[in-house]
């Protein structure tokens, strides 16, 4: 069982963790996603990748190995009772303070290290990030001395508007040669979509907006640089080997974002709400003139992330309950 935070408020960076690792577990164990009562949108496209998806109230009768939680949401109580409904329970855990209950800690930002978080085992570090088998490390492509292609994600939600401080701050370098193609990844219920939609109407470069797209990692490896929320997004950027700006939009990105900026395979643009579209512009510049800097960004990002986080985590998982595995 996997219970995955899914309704709308919360973005689509725990669904795309959950989804990674279900993935990976489904070669060996039946997997069910448990989504939140609000989160029900997600059935059909997770049912489109083959894995199943109940509501939290819709739980089949069966013989359960054990239980990973992706979610801000729970009480303790309900910690305790999925441990006790699964015999087994993995915590995917952003802020690194587990419930008492918990089997296993799995944090995959890429400034950590170790194997237990307050005395509970855990697998911590970039090996253990989990994304999708198509962000997997691939062969290497040379990094071009012009930036041509400007790729923005925040996430399917955005709801720090991450999408209109990066279009603001690009519009600001237009001319002296720098005139990007841009694109754009979106949710189709994201809060701010009107109003990007009508900024890319007064934009003096080419833009697309590109509406729940399923095809993430060839938008990143299209691009030649990304400006990215902290969080899976950048994960998903630095394993596909193209240079991030990298933006805190939540305050659990703060030390996974300034860890990859201080292990050289990220830029750290800074905190969304404090920065201004000048700031982050000149940040851009420097970037975009540093042809070194971007191949450096890249070297050191392939070191760390190399995609095969989720199949690490799967085969611990599988490997801690072994004889109830069918």
């Amino acid at each position: 069982m996997i219970r995955v935070a899914s309704r709308p408020e919360v973005g689509g960076g725990h669904v795309s963790r959950a989804r990674a690792l279900a993935g990976a577990l489904a070669a060996k164990a039946r997997v069910t996603l448990v989504l939140d009562d609000q989160g029900m949108h997600w059935k059909a496209a997770l049912a489109a990748q083959g894995l199943d998806a109940v509501g939290v109230g819709e739980l089949p009768v069966c013989p359960w190995v054990g239980c990973v939680v992706d979610s801000y949401d729970l009480a303790a109580e309900e910690f305790t009772e999925l441990r006790g409904r699964t015999g087994f329970l993995a915590v995917i855990d952003d802020f690194l303070d587990p419930p008492a209950c918990a089997d296993l800690v799995v944090n995959g930002a890429l400034h950590l290290a170790g194997n237990s978080v307050k005395g509970c085992p855990a697998l911590l570090g970039p090996r253990y990030a989990l994304l999708d088998p198509a962000f997997r490390r691939q062969a290497s492509r040379p990094v071009r001395k012009a930036v041509e292609r400007v790729f923005l994600t925040f996430g399917a939600r955005d709801s720090r508007n991450g999408v209109q401080l990066a279009l603001d701050a690009l519009a600001l370098l237009n001319g002296g040669g720098f005139q990007p193609e841009v694109s754009i990844a979106l949710g189709r219920r994201a809060p701010h979509l009107a109003a990007i939609r009508a900024r890319l109407l007064s934009l003096p470069f080419q833009s697309t907006l590109l509406l729940d797209a399923a095809n993430m990692a060839d938008l990143f490896r299209a691009a030649d640089l990304a400006i990215v929320g902290g969080g899976v997004s950048l994960l998903e950027c630095i394993a596909c080997g193209t240079p991030p700006i990298g933006i805190i939009v939540a305050s659990n990105q703060a030390a996974a974002m300034m860890g990859a900026a201080k292990r050289g395979a990220a830029v750290l643009g800074g905190v969304v709400d404090e920065l201004e579209p000048q700031q982050l512009a000149e940040i851009i510049r420097h970037i975009v003139a540093d042809t070194d800097r971007r191949r450096t960004l890249v070297s050191r990002g392939c070191e760390l992330v190399d995609g095969l986080g989720a199949q690490r985590v799967a085969e611990a998982l599988l490997a801690a309950r072994p004889q109830r595995v069918v």
